[in-house]
């Protein structure tokens, strides 16, 4: 297998202006090529991950990367893929973002040596005579033609196009130009959304100089069903710890959709392309699990380092699979001196834990049964004789009313230190709604995500309530259909987009039988060993659920 092949293979070679002609120099020759990154921020994102992840690839295999920064051409926008015009930044801006980017880049990229160049185009576009620019260069590009870029295409039938945008292509395919006269370098990379304006560059070199060069795209790292990948619920997927924490970016891959992971495993990381290839033949159960761990370990190692992805994997461990460690977890410390005889009272937890604003806000949640402990399933009311202390487990269940709709969701929380086995029941209750939203999808039948919530959870021997269930939610808190949380005899309605569910797992440590209090109120286990619970409410849609009662992140 030749390295292009490899490439191919990985999905990295999208478009080529010479496919034949390319291959023979990535595979026979040592070259100078390019990608361009426009300094539009202050950190790299994910969306530039792949054009990493290529260039560190051409590296390895000899050649020699320029990582062009778009010092002047970020002052003028790239409209592709863009509805409006890109915010107009200043030059001290741009510069300072510049310097991030060449910074993160060096994790990936060995500059030392002269093995690559980190160039900036401010150095000959921004003092550049603009007459003299247009005389000999604008002279070059039919209007016409560039009219039928896509780049151009989208926006002209959408918001319209400015004429700063209208000169990008220009200043993009002079970059190239002046790379080759001044570096020899005959390759431009890229993405492939940068297709039109890379044929531009291609173009004027062969005008101007006489000379063949070529461009090579890349694939976008996109969703099986088109989508762009690195969108979070607090926005892009950023490779800077400051605006993306090491945790939240090793979980974005850990969660990555079954149908998405090889994909990923092929373009943004270096294990063998065979021993991917191998994976996706036997990938199946559980090793998917496995390889989207091993993905999200690789990558997290590659932007943060070895031990950032290990104290990553260990937290999430800690949190989903009742191992590892939990110093990297979010945590609220107790003092002693906030302990009474040992516990402290809910209210004051919930505060402290910043479940709650006020003791008021804390108080008024559990006065609505929204506050379970142990044994209590759902409906705990509080007691000042009753006190929460380490190693209990405390269930939170409650909903917003917005506009005059309702949401609910409900959490189990661990107080402290507990018992492994109460830990892996919280980890499980809450990966059972997850395992049940993959059938939450239109055209799939409600008990399907029934059926696979409580084939589950009960694998791992555990007790589903069969009393108590999920349910539809609108602009009541309790709707039709009622939505079990255990295998059922037929399939249940078909699933519309537009559809609202509350889906409630409540798992018990043991039997699964339940037991009404003396109260009339509260539900607890019939053995009264413990219980957990984890609700969410979602959105049916044509493709993937949409939680809605998930914020920042916080799962």
């Amino acid at each position: 297998m030749t390295f292009f092949e490899e490439l191919k293979r990985r999905g990295l070679v999208a478009q080529t202006t010479h496919e034949d002609k390319i291959q023979d120099l990535i595979d026979n020759q040592k070259i100078a090529f390019y990608i361009g990154f426009d300094a539009t921020a202050d950190s790299l994102h994910v969306g530039h991950f792949i054009q990493l992840i290529l260039m560190k690839h051409m590296q390895m295999h000899g050649h020699k990367p320029i990582a062009l920064l778009g010092t002047a051409t970020t002052m003028i926008g790239d409209p592709t893929g863009k509805t409006d015009m890109r915010k107009i930044m200043t030059v001290e801006e741009i510069d300072h973002n510049a310097e991030c980017f060449y910074q993160q880049m060096q994790r990936f990229i060995d500059f030392s040596d002269g093995k690559a160049e980190i160039v900036k185009n401010g150095d000959w576009l921004r003092d550049m005579n603009y007459i003299t620019f247009m005389r000999d260069i604008g002279r070059y590009f039919s209007v016409n033609q560039m009219l039928t870029a896509e780049c151009f295409k989208s926006r002209l039938e959408g918001n319209g196009l400015s004429f700063l945008e209208f000169n990008y292509m220009l200043l993009q395919s002079y970059d190239f130009l002046h790379l080759y006269q001044n570096y020899d370098c005959v390759l431009e990379l890229g993405g492939n959304d940068q297709w039109s304006n890379m044929l531009g560059g291609v173009d004027l070199v062969r005008r101007v100089e006489g000379k063949e060069v070529y461009a090579m795209t890349s694939s976008l790292l996109l969703t099986k069903e088109g989508k762009k990948m690195g969108k979070t619920e607090k926005g892009a997927l950023w490779l800077n710890a400051e605006k993306c924490p090491v945790y939240d970016f090793y979980q974005y891959w850990r969660n990555v959709s079954d149908d998405d992971v090889i994909n990923c495993m092929k373009l943004l990381t270096f294990i063998p392309i065979e021993e991917i290839e191998e994976m996706e033949r036997t990938l199946h159960g559980q090793q998917l699990n496995e390889v989207k761990e091993r993905l999200a370990y690789e990558l997290t190692a590659m932007v943060h380092g070895e031990e950032a992805a290990q104290q990553a994997q260990g937290a999430a461990k800690a949190v989903f699979g009742g191992s590892g460690s939990h110093e990297n977890m979010p945590s609220t410390t107790l003092q002693k001196d906030e302990l009474t005889d040992g516990g402290i009272g809910i209210l004051t937890l919930m505060v402290r834990a910043g479940l709650a604003a006020s003791n008021g806000e804390a108080r008024r949640l559990v006065q609505q049964g929204g506050v379970s402990v142990n044994d209590e399933i759902v409906h705990g009311i509080p007691s000042a004789k009753h006190l929460i202390k380490e190693g209990d487990i405390v269930s939170l269940d409650a909903g917003v009313i917005y506009k005059g709709y309702h949401s609910d969701a409900a959490r189990t929380h661990a107080v402290g230190e507990v018992r492994p086995d109460l830990q892996k029941l919280i980890d499980v209750t809450r990966e059972s709604f997850f395992e049940g939203i993959k059938f939450a999808k239109e055209g799939n039948h409600l008990y399907d995500i029934s059926r696979a919530i409580g084939d589950y959870a009960e694998s791992f021997g555990y007790g589903v309530v069969r009393e108590l269930c999920g349910h539809g939610i609108g602009t009541s808190l309790h709707e039709s259909p009622e939505i079990p949380n255990f295998q059922m005899r037929r399939r249940g309605p078909k699933l519309k987009a537009g559809m609202t569910l509350a889906i409630e797992p409540m798992v018990n440590l043991g039997t699964e039988r339940i037991r009404w209090m003396s109260d009339n109120w509260t539900v607890v286990t019939a053995d009264r060993k413990e219980s957990a619970h984890y609700e969410n409410t979602i959105l049916i849609t044509k493709d993937e659920p949409k939680i809605l009662s998930i914020a920042d992140g916080n799962i």
